[in-house]
């Protein structure tokens, strides 16, 4: 009578921690639900843009408020025929004020200059003029204050000093600027929170869809006895590999998009609005787009499995 072999025992385990296993179940599950792969990575992508499209606002707002020399300074023009000792007792008295922060002395010379400066090369020949001539600009104080609260009676203080010609504040543009990046953030937050959400929910639909169409193999698998981690690790992947698809999509189209805007300003503003070149956005913006995009698809991964899972 012939001795029967002992069945051997099928184990998974022996490839259940190969990296290649993993990435092509991964690759395959993605490739069996394209369509819902391919949502998934727009509406991310999408979710991505708006995140870029504020960030650089706020960037650019911010660039340009400190090209103007900030909003928070009032301008104090001294009287032409003030002398060099009034203007230092003046330049003394307005530090004495309540709600002065910093007091900056700009000369006659220093403002001639600082406007050369701006006005750049093609003006070039009409500053040198000036220089040789009489200088038009009169010596100015730049006054720093803390909060709009100071405004009023510091206003009030410069006033009374003798030799003050003129005072021109921004506390009205600063105020309006503050409630424009309110409004800003707040659209923004609202945007993101809708977007994230509907990635996170589609990611979620097409992890159960993987889910489902192997769910016959999985029971066979679990019968064989693979872990949890075997089974999970490749639609955590599958999550993984969408929100990097969108992130790199989504960069991309970022990057190309504030190129061409930044050639239509530079062209069409003559300087009026400067823009921070892109190389100043782009590494934060890859940055946080590898980290949301990667996070929104482990999270809407995580959530499918565990729903999953714990049937």
């Amino acid at each position: 009578m012939l001795e029967r072999k002992p069945r051997r025992k099928i184990s998974v385990t022996k490839m259940a921690y190969s990296p290649f296993y993993f990435i092509g179940q991964a690759f395959k599950n993605i490739w069996r639900n394209v369509g819902m792969s391919i949502a998934s990575v727009l509406i991310l992508m999408a979710c991505l843009l708006v995140t870029g499209a504020f960030y650089s606002v706020e960037r650019n707002i911010n660039y340009n408020l400190e090209g103007l020399g900030g909003l928070n300074k009032i301008l104090v023009y001294i009287n032409e025929e003030c002398t060099e000792d009034q203007i230092r007792k003046i330049k003394e008295e307005a530090e004495n004020c309540k709600g002065a922060l910093e007091v900056t002395l700009i000369t006659k010379e220093e403002a001639l200059k600082d406007e050369k400066d701006k006005m750049g090369e093609e003006f070039s020949d009409i500053f040198e003029w000036l220089e040789e001539g009489e200088n038009p600009y009169r010596a100015s104080l730049e006054i720093e204050y803390e909060t709009d609260s100071d405004v009023a009676a510091l206003e009030k203080a410069l006033k009374n000093i003798d030799g003050v010609d003129k005072i021109v504040s921004r506390s009205d543009t600063a105020e309006k600027v503050e409630q424009i990046k309110d409004v800003v953030s707040k659209v923004f937050l609202g945007m993101m929170v809708l977007l994230f959400t509907v990635s996170v929910f589609v990611i979620i639909t097409s992890i159960r869809l993987a889910l489902s169409a192997r769910k016959k193999e999985i029971v066979v698998m679990r019968y064989v006895g693979a872990t949890g981690f075997f089974i999970t690790v490749p639609f955590l992947l599958e999550g993984a590999l969408l929100g990097l698809a969108a992130s790199l999509a989504a960069f991309g189209v970022q990057y190309y998009i504030y190129g061409a805007v930044f050639s239509g300003v530079s062209e069409n503003f003559l300087g009026l609005l400067n823009l921070l070149p892109a190389s100043a956005l782009s590494g934060t913006l890859f940055k946080s787009f590898l980290a949301i995009g990667l996070v929104t698809g482990l999270l809407g991964s995580t959530v499918s499995l565990a729903k999953y899972l714990n049937k």
